[in-house]
């Protein structure tokens, strides 16, 4: 069974019920809140899930992740499950030494990342 499957499901059964909470907080207006319905994780993550595919990426293929928690986070954790794209989620707090042994030794085929990420990945790159 793939992690992903139930979605399908919940999508069919409660297209508009929201899947994906994400509070935000604004100076100026106070709390709010960013969201997704399990309809439209579903077609985002499907979406990008063929692109993943098309561009290259195959089931069993690792990819770094490096997103902050997100709606966006949701989609794209949701359709590298579906893609069967195996996601390696990393955590800055664990320290620079640390976290370039990891991106090391996981020998990842892609990175998705924050647009400070793959700017440093450009920056820092030793390719």
């Amino acid at each position: 069974m793939n992690l992903a499957e139930p979605l399908s499901t919940f999508a069919q059964t409660q297209p508009q019920k929201k899947a994906v909470i994400v509070p935000k907080t604004n100076f100026f207006n106070g709390s709010s809140e960013d969201s997704l319905t399990f309809d439209e994780l579903h077609k985002r993550s499907d979406f990008f899930a063929e692109t993943f595919l098309r561009d290259g990426l195959k089931p069993g293929d690792r990819v770094l992740v490096f997103i902050k928690p997100s709606t966006s986070f949701s989609v794209i954790t949701f359709a590298l499950f579906k893609a069967g794209i195996v996601p390696v989620f990393l955590d800055p707090g664990m320290g620079r030494k640390n976290l370039l042994t990891a991106i090391s030794q996981i020998k990842a085929r892609a990175l998705i990342g924050e647009p400070i990420v793959l700017f440093l990945k450009r920056v820092f790159s030793n390719s």
